[in-house]
């Protein structure tokens, strides 16, 4: 976990069963999360095709975060 000014900002996570690679099927081996400052800045790097960031419904009930 990383931190600043005694906020987390970086977790990193075991495999999750609902984090699956969507090609194979498989859990992906390690899961980072991160948070971000606000639900449009989530949504903006989830909609971008172009990076590997995706959500699952477990993040989905905490403050605004996407995976890598």
């Amino acid at each position: 976990m990383y931190q600043v000014g005694g906020k987390s900002f970086v977790l990193f996570r075991t495999p999750r069963p609902d984090a699956v690679d969507p090609e194979t099927g498989e859990p992906y081996p390690d899961v980072i999360r991160f948070w971000v400052p606000s639900e449009a800045d989530k949504q903006a790097l989830l909609q971008d095709s172009s990076l590997p960031f995706f959500s699952t419904s477990h993040f989905e009930t905490t403050r605004p975060c996407g995976c890598v």
